[in-house]
């Protein structure tokens, strides 16, 4: 952004402005030749234009398209974009002032240029991120070789076209040729000194706005950058801390969830997710209220992707892999259940594979926005009855049949079937409603996983059926079991593995992690406008 800061995403918005500020202008060009072209042939007035006329009118449409497809090449820097800004703006200017020279006084080149430059330079000032000021210099240099080119085209003002003048206006007293001169220039110089004016204005105020939203998006210490994802419980947004410049994740309740339950449900989540160190837990960094009552917290950035990217991007995973990664699970289960809290959402969403410290193949347990915490009194009030809270195809029989009285095996469940996907990349069971998905998990026997993928560890799959049962006894007895099961499991996928996985997928994942597109601000803009 002109007179911003240099980051990348205000020079990609800046470039992105440019471009269709140069499509505009070409458009609005092009149509306005083809309007006196044809006005010209249906009428027969050749004697007020000529082809030096219609030919600079064409270039300086031109210039306007010629900058915007030099604009969409992605590479160029700020300043880069900003001297092509001026280049094509300065040479448009050239041209149409060109043209006008090359019109007679008697076709009023002073209107025609005036309009031509001014609408362009209205619409630079709408569409190009830019200063109050940058915007005052360009409009006034433009208007210097303007002023010019009026008084030159009506310095050539002959006695025969005051004639024409009294002719048409009979009766009146005719002016002299210095008098038509020097009023046609002052009357030129007011129509662009009001041009400028709001071009300078229509700056300043859209501007200052983008400006004013870049201000609002801090959140206390943290400066807000784009959204990178959104549940039932709020939206997590990229975040940078002011005085560390740390890379965060920040996580905030809309203003349109604001209700008593909600945010007694999301403080409650950030209180207890603190309580949580293991190494294979998202760790909270900080949380509290804005001004205006919005709660959020602040955890780690994770430069990953979760686990259903992962398997959409790459496909399933071998059976000693698997153990690996969802060991780590259980191990952070096994800390959250050792405190009384169950996670309730365990799906492949909310398991982010990273690489953190130079290690390969980080597993991180996030949201806990549907905790419960087992024996605390008013916890089960904060989940209506009768209501399903989780992920249908992850979600364990008894949670569908009655939520209120889940315990630590539920979760377990859940791993069970994010174990399954991650094999053999299909879900447990499918169904065209959710309720056929309930159904199947309260009555269905699920597919062993050999079916469908012939070479999965004949121990892993028991493992996984096992905790695919319906009845909660049949399962592990704890998440320690289960990750001790798991780990005995890993043994096939060693570091080296985990690191050549890495280095032939990285660039997939890395996409996939910065899939968000600048579009997305809008919702940044709307949670703090709502």
């Amino acid at each position: 952004m002109s007179g911003g800061s240099d980051s990348e995403e205000e020079r990609e918005f800046l470039r992105a402005r440019l471009v269709v500020f140069g499509f505009f202008g070409a458009g609005l060009g092009y149509t306005f030749w083809l309007y006196r072209a044809l006005a010209v042939v249906l009428s027969g007035q050749w004697a007020y234009v000529g082809a030096h006329d219609m030919v600079f009118h064409f270039l300086g449409a031109t210039a306007f398209l010629v900058m915007g497809l030099i604009c969409r090449v992605p590479t160029h820097s700020r300043r880069a974009l900003e001297v092509i800004e001026t280049i094509g703006v300065l040479a448009s200017v050239s041209f149409y002032v060109a043209m006008g020279s090359a019109v007679p006084a008697l076709g009023r080149p002073d209107a025609i240029v005036l309009l031509a430059i001014g609408l362009g330079l209205i619409g630079r000032a709408i569409y190009v991120p830019s200063t109050a000021l940058r915007t005052g210099i360009i409009t006034s240099v433009s208007g210097i070789p303007f002023l010019l080119m009026v008084w030159h085209v009506f310095r050539s003002i002959t006695d025969e076209f005051i004639q024409l003048l009294a002719v048409a206006f009979p009766g009146n007293e005719p002016l002299s040729a210095a008098s038509i001169r020097v009023g046609t220039v002052a009357s030129s110089a007011m129509w662009w000194l009001l041009i400028t004016v709001t071009c300078v204005g229509a700056s300043r105020v859209i501007y200052g706005l983008r400006r004013e939203v870049s201000r609002v998006q801090r959140l206390g210490q943290y400066e807000l950058i784009h959204r990178i994802g959104a549940g039932g419980m709020g939206q997590v947004f990229s975040a940078r801390h002011a005085m560390l410049q740390r890379p965060t994740a920040v996580k905030l309740l809309p203003p349109d969830k604001l209700g008593a339950e909600s945010l007694a449900r999301f403080e409650r989540e950030v209180k207890l997710t603190a309580q949580l160190t293991h190494p294979n837990t998202v760790t909270i960094y900080d949380y509290g209220r804005t001004p205006d009552g919005l709660f959020y917290y602040a955890m780690e950035l994770l430069a990953g992707a979760d686990l259903a990217t992962v398997v959409e991007k790459t496909g399933p995973m071998p059976s000693a892999r698997v153990a690996h990664l969802l060991g780590q699970a259980a191990s952070a289960l096994q800390e959250a259940h050792g405190v009384g809290l169950i996670h309730r959402d365990i799906k492949p969403q909310n398991l982010i594979l990273s690489e953190l410290g130079g290690k390969p193949d980080v597993i991180k347990v996030v949201d806990f926005g549907l905790v419960k915490q087992v024996e605390e009194r008013g916890a089960a009030s904060l989940t209506q009855h009768n209501v399903l809270t989780g992920t249908p195809d992850y979600m364990s029989p008894e949670a569908i049949k009655s939520p209120e009285e889940v315990d630590n095996r539920s979760d377990l469940y859940a791993l069970g079937a994010v174990a399954y996907f991650l094999i053999t990349g299909e879900r447990v069971f499918e169904g065209e409603t959710i309720v056929e998905v309930c159904s199947h998990h309260l009555h269905t026997a699920p597919t062993p996983p050999s079916e469908v993928v012939p070479e999965i560890d004949p121990t892993l799959e028991g493992i996984i059926l096992k905790c695919l049962a319906k009845d909660p006894d049949g399962r592990p007895a704890t998440a320690e079991v289960l990750s001790h099961q798991l780990f005995d499991l890993s043994a096939g996928w060693s570091a080296a593995d985990a690191r050549q996985w890495w280095d032939e997928h990285r660039g997939a994942i890395t996409e996939a992690h910065a899939s968000v597109t600048s579009g997305e601000r809008r919702h940044l803009t709307k949670a703090f406008s709502a």
